[in-house]
């Protein structure tokens, strides 16, 4: 699986997460809004770390490059 671990782990790692909050947080039973706000906070993470990992590799590739 050359390549394909990093993002398996991750993928996989997300889904654990999303049910185990799901289960202990007991978000089935919760009003929907909850659940938004929850999934809205965790969606804004995830853009927010690709962003700046991104902007980290740029940053390394550029230093490199010189």
């Amino acid at each position: 699986m050359q390549g394909w671990d990093g993002p398996m782990l991750v993928i996989l790692s997300f889904l654990k997460f999303v049910m185990v909050i799901g289960w202990y947080m007991h978000l089935r039973f919760e009003k929907t809004t909850l659940s938004q706000f929850f999934t809205g906070g965790f969606l804004l993470a995830i853009f927010l770390y690709a962003v700046v990992l991104g902007l980290l590799r740029d940053h390394r590739h550029h230093r490199m490059t010189r």
